[in-house]
């Protein structure tokens, strides 16, 4: 019963002749590998592993180039006077996957990754802002998550909740949407 956004996490694990198990989970839950495999801190952490989505097939090209993000609703800036958390500015959408797009925003005035996942018609989001006062400002998808349309690409409009974890002292999972139309 898997439906897109769904995913497998495949992690390693390492069972040494002598019965040593790397990485070991401590009574915490926390993973630790000490003593190191050879004996030495270059094999003292390490971790494989990946995450493998559930996906429809995307158009070779889509969601690809420079587009004119703007933030056409959602929470001003509260600690610069801006009128929007992000800037109006042309960004480059790059596929970091076959389903993966990252690219570079201003958000607060500071430089910040966002990336999306194209699932299934719908755009799956969830990371952080690299900004914070302690947690740090984090957004995700809204609820149901925004979707997209595969034959076209020249506007993507994109549904988030904003600050969802409630640093800063602002308001919680407020939502946010940004427009990225397509320049060339």
């Amino acid at each position: 019963d898997l439906s897109g956004g769904d995913n497998f996490v495949f992690s390693n694990k390492t069972t040494l002749t002598d019965g040593r198990v790397y990485p070991a989970t401590t009574p915490g839950g926390n993973s630790n590998i000490t003593p190191a495999i050879a004996g030495n801190a270059a094999t003292e952490q390490f971790s494989v592993g990946w995450t493998s989505y559930v996906a429809c097939p995307v158009p070779a090209g889509y969601a690809t180039g420079k587009y004119l993000l703007e933030q056409i609703s959602g929470p001003d800036d509260p600690f610069f006077g801006n009128p929007t958390r992000f800037v109006s500015e042309e960004v480059t959408l790059v596929a970091s996957s076959p389903i993966q797009r990252d690219f570079e925003v201003t958000y607060f005035t500071f430089n910040s990754d966002f990336s999306f996942l194209l699932v299934c018609d719908a755009f799956l989001i969830n990371n952080g802002s690299g900004v914070g006062c302690g947690i740090g400002l984090r957004w995700t998808n809204d609820d149901p998550p925004s979707a997209y349309d595969d034959a076209d690409d020249s506007v993507l409009i994109v549904e988030i909740l904003e600050n969802v974890d409630g640093d800063c002292g602002l308001n919680t999972a407020e939502p946010l949407t940004l427009k990225l139309t397509k320049v060339e």
